[in-house]
């Protein structure tokens, strides 16, 4: 949800250029500085590119040994993937333990996402108010 609510706020701002919008989203959802320009050469399609980055070369993940290879690769991979989500902005700290409960959590679940969706809109405005258009 808050990549949508970054990605609304930035087509209301005028931006347009999928790598624009992928760069402001890893500043505000990861708090990650990567660069319009670094963004450019990823959005470009090319066949099994990723792949061999993330899992190691073809005969590298063949026979039993390269499978087992691979699955430690693609759990390596998800956990970064954990870790990068846990910087994405978070409710305040009252409605998070709210959200821990039974029954009421859900309620707490919702004031928690709510306040973090508030927060992920305010910093896309302020970044590009303030001019850093994402290329930072």
């Amino acid at each position: 949800m808050q990549s949508l609510v970054v990605l609304g706020v930035a087509g209301e701002h005028g931006v347009t250029d999928p790598a624009e919008r992928v760069s402001l989203m890893s500043q505000v959802l990861l708090a990650r500085d990567l660069p319009a320009e670094r963004v450019r050469p990823l959005l470009e399609r090319v066949r099994g590119s990723y792949a061999e980055t993330a899992f190691g070369a073809r005969e590298e993940r063949a026979g039993l040994a390269g499978a087992a290879r691979t699955v430690w690769r693609a759990a390596r991979l998800l956990g970064r993937i954990d870790d990068a989500l846990d910087r994405r902005p978070k409710g305040r700290l009252g409605a998070r333990f709210v959200s821990q409960l039974p029954v009421v959590g859900v309620l707490g679940g919702y004031a928690a996402e709510r306040e973090a969706l508030r927060k992920a809109a305010r910093m896309t405005a302020e970044l590009l108010e303030r001019g850093r258009r994402v290329s930072v």
